[in-house]
């Protein structure tokens, strides 16, 4: 409806503010309505805002968050500083290898909230990445045939621990849509987008420029 409408563009304002703005909101705006527009943010950006927010704030606004949302945001604050999990999102359609096409598309019509169906991670039994789909391919492909039928096996992952500017290189030399983030055990645990990488690519060429002209 229209007050979940303005809410989500107020959500999408906010993940536009400097962090200066963004201190003055903390300071005149009411917590609960903070909260609320964090929650209309994808995780990564809500985490994001709050991860340069002293802990007793940035700890008040997650404990009004949803409860769902608040947990996710919780474990994306675990990770370090500057590392591709902080940076990820969590919300990745993942298919099994037994599904059908048209099983698949099932499954997709009924996702609320995936960042991206570019490409489709398909895991094991144990959540390990075993291979990926383009959309344009599960789209073409039989309805009866399996998922592990058409999907390719040669996919390019990233830790979660690794560095935001190395994984912002790697989104530019290969011109990457979306990469998928894994464990150590390869388990997949989300995915950054081109758009999650762009702040970082920006201010590495900012960096350049000044070290240039300095």
């Amino acid at each position: 409806d229209a007050g979940n409408y303005a809410l989500k563009r107020q959500g999408e304002v906010l993940d536009e503010t400097g962090s200066l703005v963004r201190q003055q909101l903390v300071e005149q705006v009411d917590d609960e309505k903070l909260a609320d527009l964090l929650d209309e943010l994808p995780m990564d950006d809500a985490a994001e805002f709050l991860q340069d927010l002293p802990d007793t704030i940035s700890d008040r606004l997650i404990d009004l968050m949803e409860p769902e949302e608040a947990e996710e945001v919780r474990e994306l604050l675990r990770y370090e500083e500057e590392t591709a999990g902080r940076l990820m999102t969590r919300d990745v359609a993942a298919l099994r290898r037994h599904w059908t096409v048209a099983e698949t598309l099932e499954y997709l019509r009924s996702l609320e909230d995936a960042e991206t169906l570019h490409y489709l991670y398909v895991v094991d039994r144990n959540d390990a990445l075993i291979g990926v789909v383009p959309l344009r391919k599960l789209i073409i492909s039989k309805a009866d045939a399996t998922i592990e039928s058409i999907m390719a096996r040669d996919i390019v992952a990233v830790p979660v621990t690794i560095d935001q500017e190395e994984l912002a290189d790697m989104v530019s030399r290969y011109d990457y849509y979306a990469i998928p983030i894994v464990d150590h055990q390869n388990r997949l645990l989300g995915v950054v987008t081109v758009d999650d990488v762009l702040d970082v690519i920006e201010e590495e060429v900012t960096e350049d420029i000044q070290r240039l002209g300095g």
